[in-house]
């Protein structure tokens, strides 16, 4: 007997965007990695940030959202930061 699937609910168009803030902040820590020199540095850190991710990922609440677009916002800043020190 197959399993019934639940289809997933259609996203209202502030979810769609904050789903597509998420998904370019995750690319752009992704591109800031990649100039990172030292190569065991750069996949510890590539491993926190993709966790980071995945942790959060369920959070439906548009604030909590915000919030944590802000946070990475901020972190990919000094990633960045500490990047342009090393080169």
């Amino acid at each position: 007997m197959a399993a019934s699937r639940i289809p997933p609910t259609a996203m209202n168009l502030k979810q769609f965007m904050l789903r597509q803030q998420v998904l370019s902040l995750y690319r752009e820590v992704m591109r800031a990695l990649r100039a990172m020199p030292d190569d065991a540095q750069r996949s510890d850190v590539k491993a926190w940030a993709r966790e980071e991710f995945k942790r959060n990922k369920n959070h439906t609440d548009e604030m909590v959202i915000k919030m944590l677009l802000t946070q990475g916002r901020q972190s990919l800043r000094e990633l960045q930061k500490t990047v342009n020190m090393t080169r």
